[in-house]
């Protein structure tokens, strides 16, 4: 009797016609993570504790989940406070979306941008007019990571 192999029975062929490449078995990976986000957090900054995924910690910070968050859209409505970014899926981006109808200022706790230092809440620094910012925050362990501004920043005076 000859001795069963992958070959002989047609195993291997099988295996490499089923079998996804790389860059296909990312693909499935991405549109998984996809499935499983629960979308957008969006409202303004005095109100998102509404929101389960956002809460005040106990020095009055306004502290941010983002486990199974693709974006978040933020209206900047109070001044002074500080936010802290929490959870996420590591190494993967989440889109911020903040407006800054006026001079808010509002400051990031452990998010970073080049050289380690905590960015402004809009690229521009202004503290005049209007500004609309949009980039992506990628988390690396217990840190989170300005990756890609979106959209140029736009103002203009009232």
């Amino acid at each position: 009797m000859n001795k069963l192999t992958k070959s002989h029975i047609g195993l291997g062929e099988v295996r490499n016609r089923v079998s996804p490449s790389i860059e296909e078995y990312e693909v499935l990976l991405n549109k998984l993570d996809e499935l499983n986000l629960d979308q957008v957090i969006v409202g303004q900054l005095s109100t998102l504790e509404i929101d389960p995924r956002v809460y005040l910690d106990s020095n009055n910070n306004i502290v941010i989940n983002l486990d199974k968050v693709k974006r978040v859209s933020i209206t900047l409505d109070i001044d002074f406070k500080s936010i802290i970014l929490v959870g996420g899926f590591e190494g993967r981006e989440v889109t911020f979306e903040l407006l800054n109808q006026a001079s808010y200022d509002i400051q990031w706790v452990n998010l970073r941008v080049s050289g380690g230092l905590s960015p402004g809440i809009s690229l521009n620094g202004s503290t005049t007019g209007t500004s609309n910012t949009i980039y992506e925050v990628l988390r690396l362990g217990n840190q989170y990571y300005l990756t890609n501004e979106l959209l140029e920043v736009w103002e203009y005076a009232f």
